[in-house]
């Protein structure tokens, strides 16, 4: 399975940024702008030009992020530009833990990342990898989540 680096969250904070833009657009037109043909043009426009800006972002960050978590048979390897940067076999994982995304909505920087613990040169470490909740399902049966 290859996962990119920070799409999920990518997603979620586009998607976020979006609903507080329209929701204070539509507040701020409801509450300034009398309701004839020419203002919910504007307005119309407006809402697809913030989605369209989200597209145009989440487009750009899937084309220049070249960085990728592959999870193997035995290991975790970080991948950049096709070039293996990183491999954090299994067995020397110590502890993995799942933050869900409602812990950003809380402050926790850690919200929808899987944190895994492990050992390298006899020095505890961690990778945060941004990861969905039903893909943790997947990974269960080789990291004991």
């Amino acid at each position: 399975m290859r996962i990119k680096k920070n799409i999920y969250h990518m997603m979620f904070f586009i998607l976020f940024f979006e609903l507080i833009s329209i929701s204070l657009v539509t507040i701020g037109f409801f509450l300034g702008f009398e309701t004839t043909k020419n203002n919910v043009l504007i307005y119309l426009l407006i809402i697809g030009c913030i989605i369209f800006l989200g597209i145009i972002v989440y487009c750009l960050y899937s084309l220049f992020c070249k960085t990728f978590y592959e999870f193997t048979k035995n290991s975790i390897r970080i991948l950049k530009n096709g070039i293996m940067i990183k491999e954090i076999n299994f067995n020397k994982i110590t502890y993995c833990k799942y933050y869900t995304f409602m812990a950003l909505l809380f402050g926790d920087s850690k919200g929808g990342n899987l944190v895994i613990n492990y050992l390298e040169d006899n020095e505890e470490k961690y990778i945060e990898i941004s990861f969905l909740k039903k893909l943790t399902k997947k990974i269960n049966s080789t990291i004991y989540l």
